[in-house]
């Protein structure tokens, strides 16, 4: 909260600079400032008073003025891009890294270190789109390779990028690929800055998170508790760091069937965030949605149903209904209220939640079919199987189009079809599509039974 008053004076500052210097309000100079606060806002959780700050038009000024392939418009791009990445303005962001790549390999080189952290930040915004085959067209394996050979493979830029692309792999569910990259980036941090240094403990975190992914709890969970007390250590409890691996490893806790545990862990991290952060804070939020999933978890779905409609009205004072923390809290509660027995109510859920990541995200993105695939359990359910097929048909024809045929997104579509069929007293069916699943699980993905 200090930071975010600090910050605005400094923007009302440069602002009235600008204005006494014979510049317009929105000139280009006010930019960084604009750009700062707005950070400030996002990291305490006030995204609709971001749309103020009018970074795009400010932004196209810049490019205007001092063209867009300057070394600072450059930068500035970058900046605002993820800005709005962090605001799920994800077309916003798209267009903005696209031409900072662009320029970026016309004016630096593709090798350049800069123009690599562009590439990165583009890639994200593709797997946030589903759009896998122009992820795969950046070659990032090759830009890894050229950066070993060109800075060295301990270079901050090489391992900051195979971090990166370890993240990626986890979000396509190569989580193998993912723990190997990211071994190699422990071991290259390890030597460099030393195995309680915050970059360092990340990377082990991340390791932990891929363990659970793949089903490997009590690795997960070691490893997250061994990581968390050096974080807590270096950085203090109340840290966002520290919060991040509390609820990692409540996560890991709740997976192996502990309820009561991962529940106290994420009311402690919902409790502080709010007394050093805010109700609206991102982290703060999580932990919130993380205890409406206990009480799921335990089916006590009035008290999980009035926790999200009270997190879903925060959240709305502070961000458009198609920020993805509200659509996923559309999801949840669509799951609330159809084990409530309010069918109705849940269906008009799924329907708003779909509608807007078709608008936000797209038909193919992958949690836009994950929200489809949702409602066909629904309809299925309320004796709609026949739409609940053809839906889940075109899910697993999507996601296998956007992710992979093993993908274990895709596997999980294929078990809710054979949930469908069972619904439709189509046993024989539904039999062979949960084979077919289970198959997959063990062959493809290693997964034991």
């Amino acid at each position: 909260k200090e930071s975010v008053g600090v910050l605005e004076q400094m923007l009302t500052a440069v602002i009235a600079n600008a204005v006494e210097g014979s510049l317009r309000a929105d000139h280009p100079c006010t930019l960084e400032a604009r750009i700062e606060y707005a950070d400030a806002l996002l990291s305490a959780g006030r995204f609709v008073a971001v749309d103020a700050l009018q970074l795009k038009s400010v932004m196209n000024r810049q490019k205007t003025l001092f063209g867009a392939d300057s070394r600072v418009t450059l930068a500035l791009m970058d900046r605002v891009g993820e800005v709005y990445s962090k605001q799920g303005l994800v077309y916003e962001s798209l267009y903005l890294n696209l031409e900072s790549v662009s320029e970026k390999c016309a004016t630096l080189g593709p090798h350049h270190s800069s123009t690599v952290g562009s590439t990165f930040q583009l890639a994200n915004t593709y797997v946030e789109l589903g759009r896998l085959k122009a992820l795969e067209e950046l070659k990032l394996e090759e830009v890894i390779h050229i950066l070993e050979e060109r800075l060295s493979a301990t270079h901050p830029t090489t391992i900051s990028s195979m971090v990166k692309l370890g993240g990626l792999y986890s979000v396509l569910g190569r989580f193998e690929e993912a723990i190997q990259v990211m071994q190699v980036c422990y071991q290259r941090r390890c030597a460099s800055l030393g195995d309680k240094h915050e970059l360092t403990l990340g990377v082990a975190n991340n390791i932990a998170v891929q363990l659970d992914n793949m089903g490997k709890r009590q690795e997960a969970l070691q490893l997250y508790q061994s990581t968390l007390a050096s974080t807590v250590e270096k950085l203090g409890e109340t840290h966002l760091n520290s919060l991040g691996m509390t609820l990692n490893m409540a996560s890991a806790i709740q997976n192996l069937g502990d309820l009561g545990t991962a529940h106290q862990l994420y009311v402690k991290v919902y409790t502080t965030g709010c007394e050093h952060y805010s109700k609206t804070h991102p982290m703060t939020l999580n932990a919130c949605g993380a205890v409406s999933t206990i009480h799921m978890l335990k089916n006590e779905w009035q008290a999980a149903s009035d926790l999200l409609e009270e997190n879903l009205k925060i959240m709305l004072q502070i961000q458009e209904e198609t920020h993805p923390h509200c659509m996923a809290a559309l999801d949840s509660l669509a799951t609330c209220k159809k084990y409530l027995g309010k069918m109705e109510e849940s269906l008009s859920f799924h329907e708003k939640n779909c509608d807007l990541r078709v608008a936000n995200h797209g038909a193919l993105h992958v949690d836009t079919i994950r929200a489809f695939a949702s409602m066909a359990v629904l309809l299925a359910e309320i004796e709609r199987g026949s739409e609940a097929l053809v839906i889940i048909d075109n899910c697993i024809r999507d996601g296998g189009a956007s992710l992979g045929p093993a993908h274990p997104t895709v596997i999980e579509f294929m078990a809710i079809k054979a949930h469908v069929y069972v619904n439709l007293n189509d046993y024989k069916t539904g039999l062979v599509w949960m084979d077919k699943a289970l198959n997959m699980y063990r062959t493809e993905l290693k997964f034991g039974d």
